[in-house]
């Protein structure tokens, strides 16, 4: 079984939420839904291993306080290349994964259709002007949409959610306003 050490170092915050650290990543560039480490950490640096992928795989994700009851930090994007050298054979030795700090991200804006159901999104006017973290687009898996540009509020209510012309729909959190999963539909 492959072993990668994913390494994340950041500024946590004082006092540390409640909750820790949520941590979701997946495979560099791949699309793929973000996963979730078992459990949330309480501390920089932040490391974990992940057995799914072939050894010297990088990984893209986001961090983001847990402040309890529900309520999420800011997510902010990370990126850990890979830059260790893949053991050999039999070696109990982890190739490693390292996310350094870096800037802060851009707040993206942009018009979305909003829908409790398909039909819905499709059949009725429910445009918004929402935002999320960048620089990436937001109608993907595991993203937050805000009401807010400080990204304080997500966006509740709804149940799916589109480009403002629904060319995908998908679905989203109607409490948190995270991205779920496209339903492969479109209006």
């Amino acid at each position: 079984m492959a072993q990668n050490t994913i390494h994340i170092e950041f500024d946590p915050c004082e006092p540390i939420p409640v909750g820790g650290y949520k941590v979701r990543y997946r495979p560099l560039g791949s699309g793929d839904p973000y996963r979730n480490p078992p459990a949330n950490f309480f501390s920089s640096p932040i490391e974990f291993i992940d057995n799914l992928d072939p050894i010297g795989t990088s990984y893209e994700g986001f961090i983001q306080g847990d402040c309890g009851g529900g309520k999420l930090g800011v997510s902010v994007p990370w990126v850990a290349e890979f830059t260790g050298s893949i053991p050999a054979p039999g070696s109990s030795e982890a190739p490693s994964s390292v996310a350094p700090s870096s800037e802060p991200p851009p707040v993206l804006s942009n018009p979305f259709r909003l829908g409790l159901t398909t039909g819905g999104l499709c059949s009725e006017f429910n445009i918004e002007s929402l935002f999320w973290l960048g620089p990436g687009p937001a109608l993907v898996p595991g993203n937050v949409l805000y009401t807010d540009a400080g990204l304080t509020t997500p966006i509740t209510g709804w149940f799916y959610v589109s480009d403002s012309v629904g060319t995908e729909i998908f679905s989203i959190n109607d409490v948190s306003g995270e991205v779920g999963l496209t339903t492969g539909a479109g209006c």
